[in-house]
Formats: structure tokens, sequence, C-alpha cells
């Protein structure tokens, strides 16, 4: 006697064919709109990538020295490739696997999620298809950009000593492999999403300084093909190339095919057992990511991708005491956030050592530029009170004093950081935190902005919010820009004069921004 049990474990299943027939049509629609995307990129690679190909395979081994192709930086790419190649392969994976925190290759439609992901249908038949559709779209990418690269590197050769064919199948290979170790490193980022919330902060340490130590490595020079899966993607191409130290390059073939296969088949069991929590964080993610991109709210895009997926913060080991004068309160506020981000500070350091090292080299302008940055990381505190105005509505300043009072800690960490590259690169820190705090009060684009203007050459509104969102730096750096490379007697009134604009602007933002 059959008691039902046999119709209630197929009904889900029933339901999904059913489901698949009925949204046929939207899926045609949707390869319809993909193939058209696909037209439009087609024509975009080859009205710019194609000719530089067809000069390459034209002028390669003929071109003499000191041409396009054939010349000192193309002779030190040549030369530095065995290391900056991996160095960069290994830079792709972790960005691989960090933006699966939020993105992941198994991403499900929105109605999916609503509707099918809660019903007891067979995950596995459900996840798979979005699986292999990922795996498949990055895979035919990474392939022809190495293959192009492979195309690139095998014309920069002096003489010609390289055959074609073997570079860019090198290339190619080098590629796929990338793509397919970044899929599969992505999928195990979504699947185990619970274990990447307990120990993935010091997991993506762990692999940020791995990475450090490969750029570190690459710029001294050292040779990086046998380090790990990112090197072994890179001996082929070396070794088509005529390039040192890719002799053994068939045993990084294999040991690559072999890891990345097993890579592969582990990412597909670990696909149809994605949490549906971790598919709901990336399909809500996505949504909200294209809603603030299309409005043009670049912070809240922003936020997505930073917040998303990410490890909850850990009260700072080093705890500043409470200030006991009520003007010190805002900067200790600072302090104290910046103590929980502590990758804000390494970033502002970073920009800013490099700021010094180009004022050393003599370029001041590239300098100013530079630390332009490093003034943005340290002024995070004054977004986050921008993005939700709650965070000081208790506060007993007026907004324009509060965004003033923001970029004190600022100028205080950066103007010595920068005194080593000059003592003018030092007095511009006011007017480069000046300008970061423009830029953390700017809000929403307006929308007269972003509808522009009909012009013979195309809608002006593109342009006009580029300018919008980038007009405080590109204000403050035109203004500094005359100045540089004078005596600090001459430029420090200048430069000073700069400062109190750009203190009086952020003022007037922060009132516009409100009303």
């Amino acid at each position: 006697m059959r008691d039902g049990s046999e119709d209630l474990a197929g009904a889900p299943q029933d339901a999904l064919r059913h489901l698949h027939r009925l949204t046929g049509p939207q899926r045609r629609a949707k390869r319809r709109g993909d193939a058209l995307l696909l037209y439009g990129v087609s024509l975009i690679v080859a009205f710019w990538l194609v000719p530089y190909l067809v000069d390459a395979g034209r002028t390669a081994g003929t071109e003499a020295d000191g041409g396009l192709w054939v010349n000192d930086r193309t002779a030190w790419l040549l030369e530095a490739l065995p290391g900056v190649l991996p160095a960069a392969l290994a830079l792709a994976l972790y960005g691989a696997a960090r933006t699966a925190l939020w993105r992941g290759p198994v991403r499900l439609p929105g109605e999916v999620v609503s509707w099918l992901l809660p019903t007891p249908v067979d995950r596995r038949r459900l996840l798979l298809p979005y699986w292999w559709a990922a795996l498949a779209r990055v895979a035919v990418a990474t392939l022809l950009a190495g293959a192009a690269a492979g195309f690139l590197l095998r014309a920069m050769v002096p003489g010609g000593g390289a055959a074609w064919a073997p570079a860019v199948a090198a290339g190619a290979w080098g590629g796929l492999l990338t793509g397919l170790l970044a899929v599969a490193a992505g999928t195990l980022v979504e699947r185990y999403e619970g274990a990447v919330a307990r120990h993935g902060r010091w997991l993506f340490r762990t692999a940020a300084a791995l990475v450090a130590v490969l750029g570190l490595a690459a710029a001294a020079g050292a040779g990086l093909l046998w380090s790990g899966p990112w090197g072994w993607a890179v001996a082929p191409l070396a070794a088509a190339l005529g390039l040192g130290g890719a002799a053994w390059w068939p045993l990084a073939v294999l040991a690559g095919s072999a890891g990345t296969g097993w890579l592969l088949l582990v990412a597909h069991r670990a696909a149809g057992a994605i949490p549906a929590a971790a598919l709901r964080t990336r399909t809500a993610a996505g949504s909200l990511l294209a809603a603030s991109v299309l409005t043009g709210n670049l912070r809240q895009a922003r936020a997505v991708v930073r917040d998303t997926g990410r490890p909850p913060a850990r009260p700072p080991r080093l705890r500043l005491p409470f200030p006991r004068r009520p003007a010190l309160l805002i900067p200790w506020r600072d302090a104290t956030g910046l103590l929980r981000a502590p990758g804000r500070l390494v970033t502002a350091a970073l920009w800013a050592a490099l700021a010094v090292l180009l004022a050393h080299a003599g370029w001041p302008l590239a300098a100013l530029i530079a630390g332009y940055p490093a003034a943005g990381a340290l002024t995070e505190p004054a977004r986050l009170d921008s993005d939700d105005t709650r965070r000081a509505g208790q506060l007993p300043y007026a907004p324009g004093t509060l965004a003033l009072w923001h970029g004190a800690l600022p100028v205080l960490l950066l103007a010595p950081a920068l005194a080593a590259g000059g003592a003018l690169l030092a007095v511009a820190a006011p007017a480069l935190v000046g300008a970061a705090l423009v830029s953390s009060y700017r809000g929403q684009v307006p929308p007269h902005v972003m509808i522009g203007v009909e012009t013979p050459a195309g809608n002006t509104g593109p342009f006009q919010t580029a300018l919008w969102y980038a007009r405080g730096p590109l204000v403050t750096l035109a203004l500094l820009a005359p100045v540089q490379g004078i005596p600090l007697w001459a430029a420090l009134p200048w430069t000073l004069a700069v400062a109190a604009g750009t203190a009086g602007w952020v003022r007037r933002t922060v009132r516009y921004a409100i009303s």
C-alpha cells in the first residue's frame, strides 16, 4: 500500500523541472542580453587591443632596439618576469578569495533565493549549474587574457628568438590555471563561511603577508617560478620566451595540472553544500551593490564590498585613556577608531612612504598625489560620521566644526610622516587632509550632475559625475602644483592659504550635504 512518501520525495524535483520550463523565456532573454554585452565588449577589445596585437605580430623580430616592442623597458620586464608575474598572480588569487566574501562564484538570482532555496529541493541540482557557469566564464576570460599576454610578451623578445605558438599556448595555460584556482578558492571561502568568520582574520592576514613577501622578493629580483601554483602557471611561459630558471617547466605543468584538478574536485563537492545563509548574503550584497552603482552612491557600494562577510572586529589590545579635556574628545575618538582598523594606519604609512620616495626621486608633484590617499585613509572616521549622522548626533559641535575636528589627528600623523620627504611636502599635509574631508562629506551625486547635457560628443553625465567625485583632490592638487619645487619661503604662504581655503570648503560641503 502506498503511503505517499514517494510522491512527497519527488515533488520538489518535479517542481524544479516545472519552474525550469516556466523560466525558459526569461533565460533566453538573459542569454540575448549577455550576447549583446559580449558583442559590445568584443567591439571594444577589437578596437583597442587588436591593432596592438597586429602591430606586434608584424614588427616582432624585425624592430630595432628602441622601438615600441623592443626597448629598455620591455627588456627590464622580460628580465623581471619570473619574479613579477608570479607575485601578480598570487595577488590575483588573494583578491579572488577576498572577493568571495561578498560575491562568490555561486550567486543565485533573488527569486531563486526567495522561492526555491527554502524548499526541500536537491541543493546540488540547484547550485551546480551556477557553479559550472561561473567556472566557464572565468576559464574563457582568463584563457584569452593569458593567450594575449603570451602573444605580446613574445613580441618583446629581441630578434624574434622565441616561437609564437609555444608562447601563446603557455600564456593561455597559465591564464586558465589561474582562473580555475581563483574559482576553486572562492568556492571554498563561500562554502566554509562559518570557519572563515571564525578564523578568516588571521588566515587573510597570513595570505596578505605571503603576497607581500612574494612582492618584496620580486622587487629584489628573485625568481618565483617554483614558489607555488602562481609560479607553476608562469614557468611554461618563461621557458617559451627563453628566460632562465624554467628548464624543468614540464614538472611545473604536471604539478599545476594535478593540484588544480584536485582542488577543483574539492570545490565541486563543496559547491553543492554552500549554506543558505551564505547564498542569501551574497545575493543581497550583489543587489545592493548594483543599486548603489546605478544611483551613483559609491560610498554605499564601497561599504558593501568592505563589510559583507567581514569577520567581526575585535576590541583593540591597546586602549587609549579617556581624555579629561573636552577639546580632545574627537581626536581621541578618531584614534580609537583607527586602532580598531589598523589596516587604515598601514595603508596611510605605505602611501606616505611612497610619497617620500617620490619626493627624494625628484618628482614633487607625484609625491603630492601619493600623499592624498594617505590622508584619505586617516580620515576614515569622518566618512563614518558622514554615512551615519546619528554617530555624532549627541556631540556638542556644529557639523562644520565637527568636520574640521576630524582633520586634527590626520594632520598630526601625516605631517611628520611626510616631513622625511621635505618641509614643503609636510606643510602640504593640512591641505591634503582638507581635500580628503571634502571627499568624506560629499554625500550623494546630485541628479542633475548624473543626467548631464547632450552634446555632439555625447552626454556629459559620466564626465560630470567623475569630476564631482574627484573635485576635492583635483582642485587642491591643482592649486598646490604650481609651488612644488620652489623654495619653502616662497611656497609657504600659498600652501597655507590653500589649506585655509580647503577648511572653508569643508564647512560649505558639510552644510550642503546636511541640507
